[in-house]
């Protein structure tokens, strides 16, 4: 324990201490009327003598005690704190969120009365068999937000439930795979093999994704318990108005509970699968059988600061000076009374005697005292009825009038003190000091002390939010402003809460508008309801209508920033979608122009090569023609004869073909000696002929290198 300053519990209390002296004034005032009155039945030389057992000072020893009482029973009751000590607090059990469908759907009547107002109902029967387990609601439609955050307080858990009905959430539809992804982040991240889901709609999935909500919740350990409500046949679904839904075309529209899907997501996490039907929905057995058997887990395992109670210090003081009173009385004891009383009798006979004179005391012959006179038995009766009487009323009288006194005083101080020890606005009252001095995160921890004393109190709720709300812990002040229900009596205070619910919604959402806009367009809407319901319970309160409009205006402006903004990824998406078209033509262009000019390329090194194969030839050809002359030059040269030119004119040679034959004919000739002979070719023209033949011949070796441009060598002689 740590030692602190001297505080108290109910500082307000400390304001009875003005009746202190305003009690010592009264006994004062009271003794003063009491010797008034004495004094009007005898003179105050006599007044000892009459009442001589009255003691003054016992009596101011007596008031004093009563003063003393009075002033330590104000200290008690205003309970004095000195110091305080670190308690750990458990609780244990497991964690369950009830998701309601809100949809239109739920007005359907195949479920009496209505499918929503069936499940509501069944809900509170749940309430009332959990013991120690967290609760929390998830309401959802198109979208799904926590209704009331996981709590130990069933109280705040039916004023949520009364809060649900069709309309909550803007957003229509039913979207099971966000209901139970909420109800997934409603569960703070903890371990699944403590938690429960239990989702009652009518399974009409218009958004999808449900097998894969259900994986998730699978994957985590929680199980999903599907409650389904309605038939496979069907209801139409009323309008507020009159008449029925229609759809686009104009055909009234039947809403039919789908079991397959509910029964594959019970199957898919390990629940199980509920339908109800008629007025029968039994959640009950349904938590007795299968969520009340499951593991329970420690909820809560906190150190807690218990600040030290003194009450019982001033408390013990009051009772024991108030038994002081009751033995102290205010007059004299008992030996005292009974010199007192003799001495009266004196004063009674004397008063006789000086009437009447007294009788000789003579004995008779028997011995026995003569009779008295009549007036000395009377006085001596009187006598003894005075002190009986005195006696009685000073002593046992006034001794049982103390007692009595003495006990009821006692049993008033333990009922003040009992009913001051049980106030639960105590802490609140502390925590309410720091939050004006703005010690806001000290005054969370009052109020909070105070949640823990009182759990059931959900009007305690609402200064923990304010607190937080201060701290700038939107969702913490969410939290604790969504578990605010008064009841439909105190509509202030409903306002209230409605006004700082929307308050923090709206920041929270401005703070989501950078990060998250569509998350910043839920929390708009959010306020938006939360204004609503300020202005339902206050109409006179124009903040609320402000901030409704500021928040519809900033709705608004973030919608046609969104829209704008979807817009504009339209268009630039199509411009990107158009420019990556263009792209791949002009792509497609290049390479089928490359692949033309590839082709083209081709060709023409194909037609190069052949253009270069001719040229090699036609050069060689020539060469050849020139060694021939050569050799025709340097031999003599015979006499043409004319028949054998025109005879190879016309069999089509070619005149360098025409001049190698000529030189071989003249080359034989001159090797011979011999004549040629008209029409034949002599030896040497043949060798000649086959010699220019051979010089003819292209090796590939030698084609390869012309094309290279190096130099032509003679080819090499193989005969």
């Amino acid at each position: 324990m740590t030692g602190s300053p001297l505080d108290w519990r109910e500082p307000l209390a400390l304001a009875a201490l003005v009746l202190v002296p305003l009690l010592a004034l009264g006994l004062a005032w009271a003794r003063r009327r009491r010797q008034a009155a004495l004094a009007t039945f005898a003179e105050a030389g006599l007044l000892p003598a009459l009442v001589p057992d009255l003691d003054a000072r016992r009596r101011a020893v007596r008031a004093a005690l009563l003063v003393g009482a009075v002033l330590l029973l104000v200290v008690a009751i205003a309970g004095p704190l000195w110091g305080f000590r670190w308690e750990e607090v458990h609780r244990e059990g497991v964690d369950l969120v009830v998701a309601i469908d809100t949809s239109r759907s739920m007005l359907a009547t195949d479920v009496k009365p209505t499918r929503l107002a069936r499940a509501k109902l069944a809900v509170r029967d749940l309430l009332t068999q959990l013991h120690g387990d967290r609760v929390g609601l998830v309401a959802f439609a198109g979208s799904a937000f926590v209704q009331c955050p996981l709590t130990l307080d069933y109280g705040a858990v039916r004023q949520s439930l009364d809060a649900i009905d069709v309309g909550i959430i803007p957003k229509g539809g039913t979207a099971l795979a966000e209901a139970i992804d909420t109800s997934l982040e409603a569960f703070e991240g903890r371990e699944g093999k403590h938690q429960a889901i239990i989702l009652i709609t009518d399974g009409e999935d218009h958004e999808g994704k449900v097998n894969e909500a259900a994986a998730r919740a699978a994957e985590r350990g929680v199980k999903v318990y599907t409650v389904g409500l309605g038939t496979a046949e069907g209801e139409l679904i009323p309008l507020g108005g009159g008449g029925f839904v229609k759809d686009r075309a104009g055909q009234v529209v039947k809403s039919r509970l789908d079991q397959e899907t509910l029964q594959q997501i019970a199957v898919d996490t390990g629940g199980v699968y509920l339908h109800a039907t008629g007025a029968s929905l039994a959640l009950t057995d349904l938590y007795r059988d299968y969520i009340g058997t499951m593991e329970k887990r420690e909820l809560a395992s906190t150190l807690e600061r218990r600040f030290e109670h003194r009450f019982q210090v001033p408390l013990a003081l009051a009772l024991i000076l108030l038994v002081a009173d009751a033995f102290v009385g205010e007059r004299r004891v008992a030996r005292r009374r009974r010199r007192a009383a003799a001495g009266v009798d004196a004063v009674v006979l004397a008063s006789i005697d000086r009437g009447g004179g007294t009788a000789p005391r003579v004995r008779g012959k028997h011995g026995h005292a003569p009779a008295t006179s009549p007036a000395t038995a009377a006085g001596t009766a009187a006598s003894a009825a005075a002190t009986a009487a005195r006696d009685e009323r000073t002593g046992g009288a006034a001794a049982k009038g103390a007692g009595q006194h003495g006990v009821l005083m006692a049993a008033l101080v333990l009922t003040l003190a009992s009913i001051a020890w049980l106030d639960p606005h105590a802490r609140t009252r502390e925590g309410n000091r720091l939050f004006a001095a703005g010690q806001y995160d000290d005054a969370a921890k009052e109020y909070n002390e105070a949640l823990v004393d009182h759990p059931d109190s959900a009007l305690l709720h609402f200064n923990p939010g304010d607190a937080d709300y201060k701290q700038g812990k939107y969702d913490e002040a969410i939290a604790a402003y969504e578990q605010v229900r008064p009841g439909d009596d105190d509509a202030h205070a409903s306002a209230r809460t409605a006004y700082n619910l929307g308050n923090a919604t709206y920041r929270r959402a401005e703070g989501a508008v950078a990060t998250d806009p569509q998350k910043a367009l839920e929390q708009y809407a959010a306020a938006l309801v939360a204004y609503r319901r300020a202005i339902a319970a206050a109409p006179d309160d124009v903040d609320a209508k402000l901030n409704y409009e500021l928040v519809m205006q900033k709705r608004a402006e973030l919608q046609k920033k969104l829209e704008e903004q979807r817009q504009q990824q339209q268009q630039d998406q199509q411009q990107q979608n158009e420019q990556q078209k263009q792209d791949q033509q002009k792509q497609d262009q290049q390479q089928q122009q490359q692949a033309g000019g590839d082709q083209q390329q081709q060709q023409k090194q194909q037609q190069g090569d052949e253009h270069q194969q001719g040229g090699g030839d036609q050069k060689q050809k020539d060469e050849a023609g020139a060694d021939q002359q050569q050799a025709a030059q340097a031999s003599p040269a015979p006499a043409a004869s004319p028949g054998g030119d025109q005879q190879r004119a016309q069999a089509g040679e070619p005149h360098d073909q025409q001049q190698q034959n000529a030189a071989a004919d003249n080359a034989e000739g001159a090797a011979a000696g011999d004549e040629p002979r008209d029409g034949e070719m002599t030896r040497q023209e043949a060798a000649a002929l086959l010699d220019a033949q051979r010089g003819q011949e292209v090796q590939p070796g030698e084609v390869i290198r012309r094309l290279q441009g190096a130099v032509v060598a003679e080819p090499a002689q193989d005969w």
